[in-house]
């Protein structure tokens, strides 16, 4: 589905299941390089790490998780990164292979809140498309899935 446009780079958080992602999709559009960012690894969830939601709640019934990186943290390290990769591609279409819970904070921060962590339930493949212009972030789509539809393919331009 990405091979109908051209892509400048492909960046992944380090984690093995966005970088085997994200090498699967380079490869298809004919990148070479996949380059990882620690700004854009999941959320840390402390000593829940590894825990269900149900788990979770059971365990610390009152939400204080001891190790839980505060949401302003990950919001703060996920628009961080977006701004190195702005700066290093200006004006560059570029790919990003990530996590639930980074991308959340991405759309929750540019849309101030009204998508993102605790409104939107991401699916797995799901594309999101934002725009820097005018020094603004701007959401076009987000949760994208009927490219994994081949009765829908290619309904997207």
């Amino acid at each position: 589905y990405l091979r109908r446009w051209r892509w400048d780079a492909v960046f992944t958080s380090p984690l093995q299941r966005s970088k085997e992602s994200a090498c699967l999709i380079a490869r298809a559009i004919g990148i070479h390089e996949v380059q990882e960012m620690n700004h854009f690894l999941e959320r840390d969830f402390g000593q829940a790490e590894g825990l269900t939601s149900e788990e979770r709640r059971r365990r610390y019934p009152d939400g204080t998780v001891p190790g839980l990186e505060p949401w302003e943290q990950l919001r703060h390290r996920t628009m961080q990164g977006l701004d190195v990769l702005v700066k290093g591609y200006p004006g560059g279409k570029l790919i990003l292979v990530a996590h639930g819970g980074a991308i959340n904070a991405i759309l929750a921060t540019i849309s101030a809140g009204s998508i993102g962590s605790g409104k939107t339930v991401l699916r797995n493949a799901g594309l999101s498309l934002i725009h820097f212009q005018h020094a603004i972030w701007e959401i076009e789509f987000y949760n994208y899935t009927a490219h994994l539809d081949a009765r829908d393919f290619g309904r997207l331009t």
